[in-house]
């Protein structure tokens, strides 16, 4: 055998067996994958927050509602598999709830604010 195949047999050796099992803390784990739950709560997440900059925060009820079934998604996703997608999803899709709940807030002092004004019209005179 030559020289290079030598060294590369030894390069790729099994780990070292101590008494008859693996070296302890040897080994590697491989990480688990995502849960689809959690990827679907973080996308809602994402989605629910987008939603809420781009449209100027006019469609916040539907935020409301994707970032509820996201944060359901999230919590039930990571109870199955902690990972660090999970609680992405969870805390993307609170965000995206509490932005919501404040805009329709907002929206409705604005409105009931606006209803109530007469002051708008009190310089001009009508004939």
């Amino acid at each position: 055998m030559c020289r290079i195949g030598r060294q590369l047999m030894d390069y790729y050796q099994p780990p070292y067996q101590y008494n008859g099992y693996e070296y302890p803390g040897g080994g590697y784990q491989p990480k688990p994958s995502p849960n689809p739950l959690s990827v679907a709560s973080l996308v809602l997440g994402i989605i629910s927050d987008s939603l809420l900059l781009i449209t100027c925060c006019m469609f916040s009820w539907i935020s409301i509602i994707g970032a509820l079934i996201g944060l359901v998604l999230g919590v039930i996703g990571n109870r199955q598999v902690k990972t660090g997608v999970g609680t992405a999803g969870i805390v993307t899709c609170a965000v995206g709830f509490i932005l919501s709940i404040v805009m329709i807030i907002v929206f409705v002092c604005l409105a009931i604010y606006g209803l109530n004004d007469t002051t708008v019209f009190s310089g001009y005179y009508y004939t």
